[in-house]
């Protein structure tokens, strides 16, 4: 009768333990909002002057600023866009010039179809 081979179960081989990798320091930031504007304005008010200058200290510390404008209405259109673009860039301008040049200031745009005051608003997002 034939024999019967015996069936060899492999064996596992160690493997190396993957060398741990330190993660590189993360930059610290923070974002608020400076709300206030009038439906279909972008002019800044004494109040939210004085907003940005009570952040102005953490703000003068950043690498990057990111300023995102929202605005607000049922449809979004370009006038909204073109609205939320410039409450952006307003900010953008006040604080270049509070500042300086040695902070980067980008803008972008954020376009909500829900109404309300919460969307007349501008978002700076601070990137140490």
């Amino acid at each position: 009768t034939p024999s019967a081979s015996p069936t060899s179960t492999p064996v596992p081989s160690p493997t190396a333990s993957p060398t741990p990798v330190t993660p590189a320091p993360v930059a610290v930031s923070f974002s608020f909002r400076v709300a206030g504007f009038e439906p279909g304005a972008a002019t800044l008010t004494s109040a939210t002057k004085q907003s940005l200058a009570r952040q102005a200290g953490k703000l003068s510390s950043a690498k990057r600023i990111v300023v995102t404008g929202f605005s607000e209405g049922p449809r979004v259109l370009k006038s909204d866009y073109a609205l939320s673009l410039k409450r952006a860039k307003t900010i953008q301008a006040y604080l270049q010039r509070m500042l300086g040049t040695g902070v980067r200031i980008t803008v972008a745009t954020i376009q909500s179809t829900q109404v309300g005051s919460h969307y007349r608003a501008v978002q700076i997002s601070v990137v140490h």
